[in-house]
């Protein structure tokens, strides 16, 4: 059995055994000369040696924090704005604008947007163009679909197998209407080194996104308000139910802009208590109340200003229709007949895995421009009758007993009552829409953001603190076992040699 060497302090074999020790026993390669480390004695020299090594330890421990302190100090600032963009409206998914067109979610990033976003925003520090451009990220979101199919491809490219092939080959990236814009703060101007607070960071993150918002919509929807007629309709040289059309066609207009308002911000409701859906209804009541009841007493009373020149006058539009009408008519029945006698394309399908063939009709541009006249046609078929039978109902008016002054004088009060009521339903219109395109609701119709900061000066520079800490410790540790196990080793040959 091999000796057992004793460690330093230790009087006998006997207090050995007696303090209970284990021993670890290391034998050398010549089984006649074996020796022996006690782990213990390793132990008890590290005590002994607890002074000088203490302050070895803290110098390590305070090393490791100052590595990552000068290594964050040469990186700099690694801080971020971040900001989640969403799209919402159809055809965002496929990267369309809202009239159908392509959209370039890169336009953010242009010269137009960042400078309008600049001059929005107060900035403690000079940045130009260019250095917000080089800065500035945009990254897609990928669906929750595509993710699956990119770690089941991953999951497959090691064998490289025949459904692995198939599905790289139909594969797509799909991607959600939504991107990840951020802004670093590493503005590199030259040899001269920008650095904002995270307040202004955030801010021009912000204000870019608001830029690109208000491009946005403004080049994507129609917010224009219809013109007001009603303060250019002349008035005194028109008949009352030509001055009637003009009313009645600015109402239909104004009921129109108000339904489409209703439809892109529903519910918005402006300080008057009164929403877009509210003012549809009473625009609609008032056409089809007061200027209806306008309308059938202007005709049962056959009021008019010039009786004669007006029935002179619509007798001429009755002939100008109808002979539109007839043209009209004969350009449906030509079409029509060009429709009937199109001969269709003819194309021949065959499969790759198969001897049969399939024929298939396909039609032209030619032969849908034509059912797309044919639909333009009728439509306007249907408005000069609707048209002519207008003029019919005038004319038969004017043919009869003409309205007395009476009759005539409320039928003026009537139609200016009208064109009174029209421009101050305009004016709540034109507040509403005033009020919605500076509401938080409208800003955020179409696409809506959060912007938040992500900073590694936070989050990376602690745990690399972390790391750097622990790792001096672990060193002091180290050095100082190593210390005792060859002190301990040292005294193991040497008692060997004694013996």
């Amino acid at each position: 059995m091999p000796e057992v060497i004793k460690a330093n302090g230790v009087k006998n074999e006997e207090s050995l055994a007696d303090s209970k020790k284990i021993d670890l026993y290391i034998n050398n390669n010549d089984n006649e000369n074996a020796g022996g480390i006690s782990i213990m004695n390793i132990f008890g020299y590290m005590k002994q040696r607890f002074h000088i090594f203490i302050f070895v330890i803290l110098i390590t421990f305070i090393i490791g924090l100052l590595v990552p302190l000068l290594l964050y100090q040469a990186n700099g600032n690694k801080e971020q704005a971040i900001a989640v963009l969403g799209l919402d409206y159809d055809g965002a998914e496929v990267d369309l604008a809202p009239d159908g067109s392509k959209l370039d979610i890169s336009y953010i990033k242009s010269s137009y947007i960042i400078q309008n976003a600049l001059s929005n925003v107060n900035l403690s520090k000079d940045v130009s163009v260019a250095l917000v451009q080089s800065n500035l990220v945009i990254t897609g979101v990928l669906t929750d679909d595509t993710k699956q199919k990119l770690d089941i491809l991953d999951k497959l490219s090691a064998d490289k197998s025949t459904e692995y092939a198939k599905l790289i080959q139909d594969f797509s990236l799909q991607y959600r209407a939504q991107y990840i814009i951020s802004l670093s703060n590493e503005f590199i101007d030259g040899h001269k080194k920008i650095t904002l607070s995270s307040n202004d960071l955030s801010h021009l993150l912000a204000s870019i996104v608001d830029s690109y918002a208000k491009y946005f919509d403004e080049t994507y929807q129609d917010h224009k308000m219809p013109t007001n007629n009603m303060t250019a309709i002349d008035a005194a040289n028109l008949d009352y139910l030509d001055v009637l059309d003009e009313v009645s066609s600015f109402l239909t207009s104004l009921e129109s802009y108000c339904s489409a308002r209703a439809s892109y911000i529903p519910g918005f409701m402006a300080s008057d208590g009164m929403t877009f859906e509210d003012l549809v209804t009473i625009i609609h009541t008032v056409k089809s109340s007061d200027i209806d009841y306008i309308y059938s007493y202007i005709y049962l009373n056959n009021v008019s200003k010039d009786p004669y020149t007006q029935l002179t006058n619509y007798k001429y539009q009755k002939r100008q229709a109808t002979l539109e009408l007839s043209e009209v008519n004969e350009s449906i029945a030509t079409t029509k007949n060009s429709i009937d006698n199109y001969q269709a394309d003819s194309v021949v399908i065959s499969s790759t895995d198969s001897t049969q063939t399939t024929t298939v009709d396909v039609t032209s541009d030619y032969y849908n421009e034509l059912v797309l006249n044919l639909t333009v046609l009728n439509e306007r078929k249907s408005a000069l009758e609707e048209r002519i039978t207008v003029l019919d109902n005038r004319i038969t008016m004017l043919e009869g007993a003409p309205a007395t002054a009476e009759q005539v004088a409320k039928a003026e009060n009537y139609v200016a009552s009208a064109i009174e009521n029209a421009n101050s339903l305009y004016d709540i219109v034109f507040n509403h829409s005033n009020e919605l395109l500076n509401s938080n609701a409208y800003q955020n119709s179409y696409m809506h953001s959060i912007t938040t900061i992500e900073s590694s000066s936070i989050r990376d520079s602690l745990k690399s603190f972390a790391i750097g800490a622990g790792g001096g410790l672990f060193i002091g540790l180290a050095v100082w076992a190593v210390d005792a196990f060859v002190l301990e080793l040292k005294n193991s040959r040497k008692e060997e040699k004694e013996a």
